[in-house]
Formats: C-alpha cells, structure tokens, sequence
C-alpha cells in the first residue's frame, strides 16, 4: 500500500514538473519572439546584451567595469551576474551541440534558463513539503505557488501588477534567478535561528545561500535581513539569556560575507538606470500606483493571513511563521519608505516584496497541507483555505494568460477576452 502510494507520488511530480516546464519553455518562447510581447521581453534582452557587451570590455583590464559603468546605461545589472552567466552557459552547450540554429540561439537560451530556475524552485517547494506531508497534494499545493497571484477585485486598480502585488513576476530575469535562493537560504534561516545546537556547517550553509543570493539579485538580503534582525531582537529581549545573545551573534556573523557583496555592489552599481540615490518619502512610491494601497496589501496577503490566524488559534505558531511574518513586514516596510531617486517608479523595493509574498504563501501551503484534522471546525479552515489559495491562483492564471495573449504585464486583467 505504502510502495503504490510511492509510486502515484513520483509519477504525479513527473507529470507536474513536465507539464510546468512545457507551459514556461512555451510562454518564453511567445514572449521573446511575438512582436506584441517586444516592451515585456525587453528585460530579458537588455540583459543579456548588457552582458555581451561587458565581454567586450574586458581588454581595458583592471578598468573595464569603470569604462563599462560610464558608457552603458545599464551597467550596474553586472554586479548581479548569475543569470547572465547562466544563459551564456546554455546558449554555448546550444551553439556546441548545435541544438538551435544560430539566429534563435539567445531566445532558446533565455527560454530554457528561465524554465530551469523555475522547475529547480517548484522541486524545492515540493521537496520543503515532503518533510511534512508526502501525498500528491504536496505536489498540488507546489504547483498553486508558482502561478499564485493577488485576488482581483474587478476594477479597484488601475493594473494587476503593481496596482497589487505578485509573488509570481514573469518578465524580470534576475527575478527568476534569486527565486529559488530565496526560498532555500529563508527555509534554511528559519531553521537556525530556533535552534541554538545547530552545527558550524548549518552557519556555514546559511551564510553562503546568502551571499549567492545577492549574486542573483540584491532584493532578497534587502528585504529580508532588516526582517531577520527584527526577529533576533525582539527574541532577544524577551529572552535575555547569555546563549540566546551567542546564537543570534553566530547569525549575525553568517550575514557579514553578504554585507561585503553589498558594498562590492553598491560601487559597481553606482551609476546606471538603476543605480544609487536612495531617498525616504513614505508612501511615494506605493501611493503613485494605487491610493488603495491598503487593499491592495490584504488582497495580496489574503490566503498567508488567513492561514497564519488559523495556526495561531491552534497554537501551531513556529518560527517559519514567525520569520515569514518579519520578512513581509521588512519588504513591505522598505517599499513603502524608500525609493532610488534615479528612477522611483521603476519600483525597485517591490522585488522583496514579491520575494516576500513567495514566501508568505510557500510556508502558509505547508501549514495548509497539515491542517486537516478530526475536529470540524479545523476541516472547515483547510476547505476555505484551499478555496482561496484555488482563488488566488485562478487569477495569477489569468495574469499569465494575459500577458501570454497580449504582451502587456502593466494592465488590468482581462477576463480571457471577456474584458477588465
């Protein structure tokens, strides 16, 4: 019985993970090649020639990212290189194996690493949720998250995107990349900090997802450090202890490496369109993109909120909850209050807010898949919990296929052709 149980587990993740992969190769493909697509396949292709054309660079030595930041208008992308890197590795194993023709070599390879960050962050929720609960609703749950978005209230914001706010970003590549590192150094953190007879390798481990994940994309440590420091403090105080204090000091120094990454990036990202000038002017920003902002967070946050009240009405409050909850408050926080002056509408706080929201909801569908429980009231929960994570990916769904249909990630959703 356990063996069949098995064997339906494994054959359910094959068919999600090819199913995922398939819908993401072919939406990239859509997306990079259909002329209507061309203002929300530019991130990817700005990218990607700003990294070719810092290969070019490389002859002025020593200079060649000084040279590079005064002359390339995108220039700080390169304090960030691990997708760069990566679809350069895949269009070489393409162009080597001649797998693609050469006139399509960079969309094939922006596709397929796309698709890959995306199928390795499925596998990681999947395999974060099979420590708890092994069933094919694991899997279920898993692949709910990756096109999960805010509920739609038909008509109170201007746009989906940025009118709420999505754990699931299609068009922003670096995005893509530090996706999956979010979610394993968070899981990773919310694993030390409630266990001081942690090992030095748990530190070590910890320390090093970290300051990979600033490699990917600055958003992460931004939005999520500032939370883990509320999290040591506020544990601290109410504790007091010489051990405590030594705990979160060891954690304190598992984030120093990524502190000497921020200051490597901060000079090289110091000019450029998304570069320095950061200013504090609380609600600037959110308040440009909808003066509903309020509704906006609580449709966002609505299936994590919900479940996470459940779990503090079961007592069931741990400390992936509890550092979630200092994540999304840092991320949300930090978009609020601040803005880099050289662009404040490009939004660029609003990344560890959907990296937050990531979070949110893979620990809430964790939570989720272990409330089902013999006393009514707990079955009721799980039953509108599912009903609203069905919800918030029916319409994150619909965003996808919106885009998909008509190249546009800024717009009020459309109804599959059925209008706003």
């Amino acid at each position: 019985m356990l063996e069949n149980k098995q064997k339906r587990t494994q054959v359910a993740m094959v068919i999600a993970s090819l199913l995922l992969g398939v819908i993401v190769f072919r939406f990239y493909i859509v997306l990079l090649t259909a002329d209507y697509a061309a203002l929300t396949a530019d991130d990817f292709k700005n990218h990607v020639e700003t990294a070719l054309d810092f290969l070019n660079y490389t002859k002025y030595g020593s200079r060649a990212i000084e040279v590079f930041k005064e002359e390339n208008r995108y220039s700080h992308i390169i304090a960030y290189p691990v997708w760069h890197i990566a679809v350069l590795v895949v269009s070489f194993l393409f162009r080597m194996l001649r797998i693609v023709d050469e006139n399509a070599l960079v969309v094939y390879s922006i596709a397929t690493t796309n698709t890959l960050l995306l199928l390795i962050t499925f596998w990681i929720i999947v395999h974060y949720y099979r420590k708890s609960n092994k069933s094919v609703w694991g899997i279920i749950v898993a692949l709910c998250m990756m096109f999960c978005g805010p509920l739609d209230n038909f008509g109170l914001f201007d746009r989906y995107y940025l009118g709420a706010y999505t754990a699931n970003i299609w068009h922003n590549p670096t995005y893509l990349a530090v996706k999956p590192l979010a979610i394993a150094c968070f899981l990773c953190y919310a694993e030390l900090v409630s266990d001081r007879e942690a090992q030095n390798k748990q530190y070590v481990k910890a320390s090093l997802l970290l300051g990979i994940s600033a490699l990917c994309k600055p958003s992460f440590y931004q939005a999520f450090i500032p939370g883990l420091v509320g999290y040591c403090i506020f544990h601290f105080l109410i504790k007091r202890k010489k051990d405590v204090f030594l705990h979160y000091l060891k954690i304190a120094l598992t984030c120093v490496p990524v502190g000497i990454i921020a200051i490597v990036q901060s000079k090289i990202a110091v000019t450029g369109e998304g570069g320095a000038g950061l200013s504090f002017w609380p609600f600037y920003v959110i308040g440009h993109f909808t003066e509903n902002w309020r509704a906006a967070v609580l449709l966002s946050l609505a299936f994590p909120m919900f479940i996470y009240l459940v779990c503090v009405l079961r007592k069931k409050w741990n400390s992936e909850i509890e550092t979630a909850c200092w994540m999304i408050a840092s991320a949300f926080g930090m978009y609020i209050a601040f803005y880099f002056d050289v662009n404040p509408f490009a939004a660029d706080f609003s990344w560890g807010v959907g990296l937050a929201l990531n979070i949110g909801f893979v620990v809430a569908g964790k939570e989720l898949l272990n409330l089902w429980d013999k006393s009514w009231i707990w079955k009721i929960s799980a039953i509108l919990g599912y009903l609203l994570l069905c919800t918030h990916t029916f319409f994150g769904i619909v965003y996808l296929q919106n885009i998909w249909k008509y190249g546009m990630f800024l717009d009020k959703l459309n109804y599959f052709g059925l209008g706003s």
